[in-house]
């Protein structure tokens, strides 16, 4: 008994008075209190809610600033307490309810919750000096409006809100960007517009081909949506979709949902086919991310509004 007497008194002596030792070996015997707490500073609901919000800090506030002015008001104590050790601070409400306790000693609801966190406390010292694990077990604050469990809740709550509420923006914000630069490219440029007014327009020839297939990849890798859409002709067709529209409908996401995107076109070779149409063989080197893909792809050109467009392509 003089053993774990003297181990206790090296553990505790900083913080716990010789009167909370003694009751933490020796049952008690005082008479319930009844816990009349300030109903604005216990609310459960509304504490909650503020810890849901990411307002962990105010609700401590408002219990703290309650518990200052009712110093023996032990429904708030616990309530604090129970807020403390939820949020990971089981000696900072261990203090509180010894407060309480010496503020009001005959409340034995306040005794049993101090007496079962410095028990915890006790053990896991008592282990750790004996170079042991001690076996994690969750104290339990009773009599209060809110308890431990529901406090970690809604601090997930708290957290998962964050998320959501970071996510939400950088989409829109991606949306409102993609929309800038959607709005940019719809803005007549004045130069063009008086070439086209000063000069009639004139088909272009098979031979710009290659250099609109080099546009079309850049496109593509600077994950311009709208710019790589307008390389495919009307009366653009593909194995498997219904319409030019289902076609870009399945490449949309799988071009703005990627990271960094590389495309490199290599070995171009142009033939005239039937129907004035022109057949585009060449090699693609596709990065992004770990995958990394080489094909030989071809495609159809037909020219449409004086402009060489992809008809069909394929690997």
């Amino acid at each position: 008994m003089t053993r774990i007497a003297g181990l206790s008194g090296r553990l505790f002596s900083r913080a716990t008075p010789f009167a909370i030792l003694v009751g933490l070996l020796v049952p008690l015997s005082f008479p319930a209190q009844a816990l009349v707490a300030n109903p604005a500073a216990t609310n459960k609901a509304q504490l909650l809610e503020l810890i849901e919000n990411g307002r962990a800090d105010a609700a401590r506030q408002q219990l703290e600033a309650a518990l200052a002015a009712d110093p023996g008001n032990l429904g708030i104590a616990n309530s604090l307490a129970a807020l403390l050790t939820g949020l990971g601070k089981s000696e900072d409400g261990r203090r509180v309810l010894e407060n309480a306790l010496l503020a009001n000693p005959e409340s034995a609801a306040a005794f049993k919750n101090l007496r079962e966190l410095a028990a915890q406390q006790f053990a896991e010292s008592y282990a750790k000096a004996l170079g042991q694990k001690a076996q994690s077990k969750q104290p339990v604050i009773e009599a209060s409006p809110i308890s431990i469990d529901e406090v970690k809740k809604a601090q997930s709550i708290a957290i998962a809100r964050a998320e959501a509420k970071a996510k939400a923006e950088a989409q829109a914000k991606a949306k409102a960007e993609a929309l800038a630069r959607a709005e940019a490219r719809s803005k007549p440029d004045a130069s063009k517009s008086k070439a086209t007014e000063a000069e009639p327009a004139v088909a272009a020839k098979p031979d710009t081909i290659p250099t609109s297939l080099q546009a079309w990849a850049q496109s593509w890798a600077e994950q311009d949506f709208e710019r790589y859409a307008s390389f495919y002709a009307e009366s653009f067709s593909s194995e498997g979709y219904s319409s030019r529209e289902a076609w870009l409908a399945f490449r949309k996401p799988r071009i703005l949902n990627k990271g960094k995107i590389v495309i490199r076109i290599s070995g171009v070779a142009v033939r005239a086919i039937e129907g004035g149409r022109q057949e585009v063989k060449f090699s693609q080197r596709y990065e992004s991310g770990s995958l990394k893909v080489n094909s030989r792809k071809t495609q159809i050109w037909v020219l449409e509004n004086k402009s060489w467009r992809i008809q069909s392509e394929k690997n």
